[in-house]
């Protein structure tokens, strides 16, 4: 029987955080992550990462999608996409490899 998440508790405020550590870190549309006062810039985008890595039956393309949207629509960079299509990949790959991880401990 699979464990019951607790949407409040210390196992997905963790998967959020790897995944806040992930935008920062490798995805970066904007560049600002050399700069500690920033900070935070890309927290909002989280919740809905982890709401397509619940319920998407697709997560790779859905994911693909949501990150292009939010660049493009959210953010205004309309050269995004030709430039940073294969930092998408790179950065699709590790959240993915944090939710394999998330569902091995929790979910299995």
């Amino acid at each position: 029987m699979a464990k019951q998440i607790d949407w409040n508790g210390l196992e997905i405020i963790d998967l959020k955080n790897k995944i806040q550590h992930v935008l920062w870190h490798d995805w970066d549309p904007i560049g600002i992550n050399d700069d500690n006062r920033a900070l935070g810039e890309y927290d909002s985008y989280v919740s809905d990462i982890v709401v397509i890595l619940f319920n998407s039956t697709d997560i790779t393309t859905d994911l693909d999608a949501y990150i292009t949207w939010v660049v493009h629509n959210h953010m205004g960079l309309s050269e995004y996409e030709n430039f940073h299509k294969s930092n998408n990949i790179r950065v699709i790959k590790k959240i993915l490899e944090i939710w394999n991880n998330f569902k091995r401990a929790n979910c299995d």
